[in-house]
C-alpha cells in the first residue's frame, strides 16, 4: 500500500474510480444509489399496484370489464399516494442505501404486511362510506396479485438499477489493521454489493498487514473530510485504528455531518451475528446476543416437527430404504444396521441406527487400511 497526500489523491485512485467520478461530473442528474433506487422503486410499486388492480378487475368472478365505473377508477388512482406512504413508513425505500447486501427477499415480509393492512383499510373505508362499490372478491384478488407481483417487479427493478453507474457507492475504510484489510478483501470479492473501494485512510498505517492491489492509502484520518469531498465518497467504514477513542469519535462525528452512510465495525464483531439485536440502557446501546438454548415451547415445536417429518420421510422413502437394506445384506455378511450409543443434549445418551457401510472384519483390518486416512 502506498500513502498519498490529499493533494495527490487523484494520482492514487484506480481507473474504475476515475470512471465513476467522470460520470458524476458530466451527469445532469444526481448519481447516487439512494436517489436512483428511491425513485425507481416508487415507480415500480405504482406499476405493480396498477397491474394488480387491473388483473383483479379482469379476474373477478362474473365481471368482464376491467374497471366497473369512473368512480372506481378515481378511487384506485387517488389511493396510490397512500400506498406509497405506507411503504415509506415501513422503510421500503431507505434500506438499499444503508445495507450493502439488501435484496428484495429481505423485504417480502414488509410488503406482505403493507399490502395486508392497506387492503383491510381500503375495505373498511369502502364499506363505511358507501361512496364506492368495490366487491370483496376483487379486493382479495388484488391483494393476492400485489403480494406476488410487487416483490417480483421490485426484484427486476433492482437488477436494472445495479447495472447503472449511479448505483455504485464509493467507499473508504478507516484503519489499515487486519480487520480493515479483511473488510476490503470481502468487498473486493463481492462486486454485486455495488461498493467501489476507493482506498484507506489511517494516521498510522500498519506496515506488515500485506498489500491489496489497487487500493491505496489516501491519507490520514484527519484528512477524511477532504477525501470524502474530493472523491465523492458515499460510505465510510470505520474499522479498528491505533488512534485514541476520543479521536475516533471525532472522526465519526465529522463524517456524519457530511450526510453520508457510516458503518462501524463493533469491537467484538466475531461474536455478533445476524440475529443480534440492539437495545438501549439509559442511553447506552447494547448488542443483545440470542440465547443458544431453545425455550421449552421452541423445543416442543422442534420435537413435533422432527417426529412428523421423520415419520413422513420413512413412509415416503420406505421402498428406497428396503432396497438399500437388501443391497447391504447381499454385499457382505452381518447385520444391516450399525448401532451405537451416542451422547446428546444435557448428557443424555441415545442409540443411533444407520445402514452398515463397513465390513464385519473392519476392526481387524485397521492396519491394512490405515494409510488411506493420510
Amino acid at each position: 500500500m502506498q500513502q498519498h497526500a490529499v493533494g495527490d489523491i487523484l494520482y492514487g485512485i484506480d481507473d474504475r474510480t476515475r470512471e465513476i467520478l467522470d460520470h458524476r461530473r458530466t451527469s445532469f442528474l444526481p448519481s447516487q444509489r439512494g436517489w436512483l433506487l428511491h425513485r425507481a422503486l416508487v415507480l415500480a410499486d405504482l406499476f405493480g399496484l396498477l397491474i394488480a388492480f387491473i388483473i383483479a378487475s379482469a379476474l373477478a368472478p362474473g365481471r368482464s370489464d376491467t374497471v366497473s365505473s369512473p368512480q372506481e377508477a378515481a378511487l384506485i388512482v387517488l389511493s396510490l399516494p397512500l400506498w406509497i406512504l405506507l411503504m415509506k413508513l415501513e422503510g421500503l425505500y431507505d434500506r438499499d442505501e444503508e445495507r450493502t447486501d439488501h435484496s428484495t427477499v429481505d423485504e417480502i415480509t414488509n410488503v406482505f404486511k403493507v399490502m395486508t393492512i392497506g387492503t383491510w383499510v381500503f375495505f373498511v373505508f369502502v364499506q363505511a362510506t358507501n361512496a364506492f362499490v368495490l366487491p370483496l372478491d376483487r379486493l382479495v384478488l388484488f391483494w393476492l396479485c400485489a403480494i406476488v407481483g410487487i416483490p417480483a417487479i421490485r426484484a427486476v427493478t433492482r437488477g436494472a438499477c445495479r447495472r447503472s453507474v449511479a448505483y455504485i457507492q464509493n467507499a473508504v475504510i478507516v484503519g489499515t489493521g487486519p480487520v480493515g484489510v479483511l473488510v476490503a478483501q470481502k468487498l473486493l470479492s463481492r462486486p454485486g454489493y455495488g461498493i467501489n473501494l476507493v482506498g484507506f485512510v489511517d494516521s498510522s498505517p500498519m506496515p506488515n498487514v500485506g498489500s491489496i492491489e489497487g487500493v491505496p492509502i489516501l491519507g490520514s484520518s484527519d484528512q477524511l473530510e477532504e477525501v470524502v469531498a474530493d472523491l465523492n465518497v458515499e460510505r465510510v467504514i470505520v474499522a479498528f485504528t491505533p488512534e485514541s477513542h476520543e479521536h475516533t469519535l471525532d472522526v465519526i462525528r465529522t463524517v456524519r455531518d457530511l450526510e453520508i452512510q457510516v458503518d462501524i465495525i463493533p469491537r467484538l464483531f466475531e461474536v455478533v451475528g445476524t440475529n443480534s439485536s440492539v437495545h438501549v440502557l439509559e442511553g447506552i446501546p447494547l448488542v443483545g446476543l440470542p440465547r443458544l438454548r431453545l425455550s421449552p415451547s421452541a423445543r416442543l415445536l422442534k420435537r413435533a416437527f422432527d417426529l412428523v417429518g421423520a415419520s413422513l420421510g420413512l413412509l415416503i422413502l420406505s421402498p428406497l430404504l428396503l432396497a438399500i437394506a437388501v443391497a447391504v445384506k447381499i454385499d457382505s455378511r452381518g447385520p444391516v444396521f450399525f448401532r451405537q450409543l451416542r451422547r446428546g443434549g444435557v448428557g443424555q445418551t441415545f442409540r443411533i441406527y444407520k445402514f452398515r457401510t463397513m465390513g464385519t472384519d473392519a476392526e481387524d483390518r485397521k492396519a491394512d487400511v490405515a494409510h488411506l486416512n493420510m
